[in-house]
């Protein structure tokens, strides 16, 4: 299964849309970890045969149930746990974001909020944060993520950067 990862969009679809456009035929699913989460409410019905999850995060000023700041998913064996990151203070230390995923037994932890990608294991727990697609700020071009899980495999994690981001 191929997953699409998005974080911190800001109300910019233009390249979000492309990207899900130009892998509707092998993404089954899109994760938005926030900021904003109602962009993907504005583009998910254009794309039917996929499915959508997402959080909210700290610009998100509208609730909604069905976007809570975490949750998590269990395909193909593999349990993810995802949220925008700020309630974890993933800025300074992704300690308590590590031992949240261990308390829901997942294995991958997915954020946002730093707008850096970044994927690396600490204590077990593989730490996932797709960057930003509309507002970087490594100084390089926007990125999202793409995860690829098969069952009894080990997740493929891969970061991609759109030009003009």
């Amino acid at each position: 299964m191929k997953i699409l990862v998005f974080s911190d969009t800001h109300g910019r679809t233009e390249k979000m849309r492309s990207v899900i456009l130009a892998n509707k035929y092998d993404a089954g699913l899109v994760i938005h970890l926030g900021d904003c989460f109602t962009d993907v409410v504005e583009i998910r019905n254009d794309f039917p045969e996929i499915a959508f999850l997402g959080v909210a995060g700290n610009c998100d000023r509208v609730f909604s149930e069905d976007y809570p700041f975490s949750n998590s998913v269990t395909l193909e064996g593999t349990t993810l746990f995802f949220t925008h990151g700020h309630q974890y203070s993933v800025s300074t230390s992704l300690s308590a974001l590590v031992f949240a995923a261990k308390s829901k037994k997942a294995s991958v932890a997915l954020f946002g909020h730093t707008h850096v990608p970044f994927y690396e294991e600490q204590s077990g727990v593989m730490l996932f944060n797709p960057g930003s697609l509309e507002r970087p700020r490594d100084g390089l071009p926007g990125a999202y993520g793409i995860i690829t899980l098969r069952k009894n495999e080990k997740p493929v994690f891969e970061i991609k950067r759109v030009k003009g981001g």
